[in-house]
């Protein structure tokens, strides 16, 4: 946090609302996200963003899918849809599609030479604000809900608010993740009932 910032009074009133929202989490719910909060501050203390992607990532599988595999279009569409269940704007699903393809290069060793540093160090920054916003509503989320257990929040996000956002994706060129949402998802999670 910068403290020179001329909200700082502000910024310090959000952080005290976040710490008694994590406060008063149940255990099970505290060590997932305390997992996601391990990984932020690996992510916050690298200037590098070959630490700095792979650790949001790993923030956000956390909170959104813990223990899980095929998490590339369950973490998009679930970090979107913790916005969506709280009313909220959302960042643009391409762009964390984007990041995830380039943490998967990272994880698994591609070449990565084509990347320009400046670049990816500025969008990896990006990706920061965008997990700590996935973060902060999770927790309002988490409170509204009176969730106890991840599955509580997996269960309301895998409802109408996964639904808007796979909506909201085939509307906007996101069809195939949309598809692969649904091979991972059961299908009367991830489809629109009749």
């Amino acid at each position: 946090m910068d403290l020179s910032h001329p909200n700082l009074e502000e910024r310090r009133a959000q952080l005290a609302d976040l710490s008694d929202l994590y406060e008063a989490l149940p255990p099970a719910l505290r060590l997932c996200v305390d997992t996601c909060v391990d990984w932020l501050d690996v992510a916050a203390l690298s200037g590098r963003w070959r630490i700095i992607i792979p650790a949001i990532f790993s923030a956000m599988e956390a909170l959104l899918v813990p223990g899980t595999s095929g998490s590339r279009p369950i973490v998009t569409i679930r970090s979107v849809a913790v916005h969506v269940a709280l009313d909220q704007g959302f960042f643009d699903p391409n762009e964390i599609l984007l990041a995830y393809d380039l943490r998967n290069d990272l994880i698994h060793g591609a070449p990565t030479s084509d990347v320009i540093a400046t670049e990816a160090l500025e969008f990896a920054e990006d990706r920061r604000y965008w997990a700590f916003r996935v973060l902060r509503d999770y927790l309002k989320l988490a409170k509204a809900i009176q969730a106890t257990t991840v599955k509580d929040l997996v269960t309301k996000l895998d409802g109408d608010a996964c639904l808007k956002v796979c909506e909201w994706l085939d509307d906007h060129g996101g069809a195939r993740v949309v598809a692969e949402h649904r091979k991972v998802v059961p299908a009367a999670v991830a489809t629109p009932q009749e």
